[in-house]
């Protein structure tokens, strides 16, 4: 398992990644993104200092993303707090790599930046999320408008 910084030439691959039918089902903006926007969403993303983006790869292979969100950048209290989101590839889901792609992406985030947590915000009927992070030790401290909020204090 490697994980590394996305780059522009995945563009592509994000894209196919962010528009799977299941991926949007599961995903807080639920519509189709367009090639449009997702290049300028990628374009920013590459270049913010509150964002860390990182693809997965086995055997050299992408089999998945993580993002990190700073939240609350501005937050002098609250400044190492980060939101994540995690996505396999379709074809990689269901073999258990989603747990050493959470880890690895995790491990990556502590060793660049301070973290005094990471949260996750998860639908509520998505039942291997909500098992994946259970198992990475996240613990629920919310429930709003159809999702659990997770947290886990590294």
């Amino acid at each position: 398992m490697r994980i590394r910084p996305a780059r522009a030439e995945d563009a592509a691959l994000l894209l196919e990644l962010r528009n799977d039918p299941d991926t949007r089902r599961y995903s807080v903006h639920t519509g189709v993104v367009t090639e449009q926007e997702h290049r300028a969403w990628l374009q920013q993303s590459l270049t913010r200092t509150d964002r860390i983006l990182l693809i997965a790869e086995q055997d050299g292979e992408p089999i998945g993303t993580v993002r990190f969100d700073l939240e609350n950048p501005n937050d002098r209290e609250e400044p190492e707090t980060w939101e994540l989101s995690i996505t396999l590839a379709p074809d990689k889901r269901g073999r258990g790599l989603a747990g050493p792609v959470l880890h690895a992406a995790q491990n990556h985030l502590t060793e660049q930046r301070p973290v005094r947590s990471i949260r996750a915000r998860v639908r509520t009927g998505n039942t291997a999320s909500l098992a994946l992070f259970a198992r990475a030790g996240y613990r629920q401290y919310r429930t709003e408008d159809g999702f659990v909020l997770l947290e886990l204090a590294p």
